[in-house]
């Protein structure tokens, strides 16, 4: 796994990178935070949240290159999402709500164990997802939370979805369930492999991407079917994938002779 401190090196290079097609400069930068972060979530380059283990959340306006931070009634936090500019969600001990960016939370309790991620598809709706299959899927907010049988015994580690009726989760053994009718019944897709997968993104529902261990599995059928987009043997693990589009797919890990990877998959 990534140092979560790693994850604030990425997230300031990530953003130094601009929009420009031909060399980029990468400029690591500093958020100012001398906690863990766990978590980051964007509505666009300059409206930037991340989530920090002791429960602040820190807002760049400027790209990266100034970090405000405002502290939440929310304890170890492992993760942030949001829906809209203003829309966020964090959760640790509890769930966070704040419907002003950040400036002002309300906190709702979530019958989970070990909660492992976060998503949110819009406003009043999110997910929160924790150990032996447990989903637990709210549509006001936080005030009321569904628990749906996953039939699944494995810990899901990631979530994600092109809407609210096409959400995946990925987990532990090569688990893969995806629901297509807004969390009310889920169904395990087969990933043909037995490796822990936790990270799951998409540029939309016939273009969908898991990893986990040293895969990188690929779906262009709506997770019907999978098939590995990249493989290594003996070089590392795969911790993190994300991307713009269909033609711009990021994927970050580790190294055992390096401090980390990066594979970027688009057109030339």
């Amino acid at each position: 796994m990534i140092h979560p401190r790693s994850a604030l090196a990425l997230l300031c290079l990530c953003l130094a990178a601009g929009s420009a097609r031909a060399e980029r400069a990468w400029i690591a930068g500093s958020t100012g935070s001398t906690a863990d972060l766990v978590g980051l979530w964007g509505a666009g380059r300059d409206n930037v949240f991340a989530a920090a283990q002791d429960g602040a959340v820190l807002r760049s306006t400027d790209g990266g290159k100034t970090w405000l931070r405002r502290p939440t009634p929310v304890r170890k936090l492992i993760g942030i999402a949001g829906a809209g500019a203003d829309s966020l969600y964090v959760m640790g001990t509890a769930l966070g709500h704040s419907t002003d960016g950040g400036a002002t939370w309300t906190t709702h309790e979530v019958a989970i164990d070990s909660p492992s991620a976060i998503w949110s598809p819009g406003a009043d709706e999110v997910y929160v997802i924790g150990a032996d299959g447990a989903i637990r899927h709210s549509l006001d907010g936080g005030k009321s939370w569904d628990a749906p049988d996953t039939g699944c015994g494995q810990s899901p580690e990631a979530i994600w979805g092109s809407g609210p009726n096409d959400v995946y989760v990925a987990g532990d053994r090569g688990t893969l369930l995806h629901s297509d009718d807004g969390g009310k019944s889920w169904v395990a897709l087969s990933s043909g492999v037995h490796v822990d997968l936790v990270s799951v993104w998409g540029s939309g529902a016939d273009d969908v991407y898991a990893v986990g261990g040293e895969q990188v599995l690929h779906s262009g059928y709506g997770g019907a079917t999978w098939k590995a987009a990249w493989t290594t043997t003996g070089l590392g693990t795969y911790t993190r994938v994300w991307g713009s589009g269909k033609n711009d797919v990021w994927v970050v890990g580790t190294q055992t002779r390096h401090e980390g990877t990066l594979l970027r998959a688009g057109k030339k």
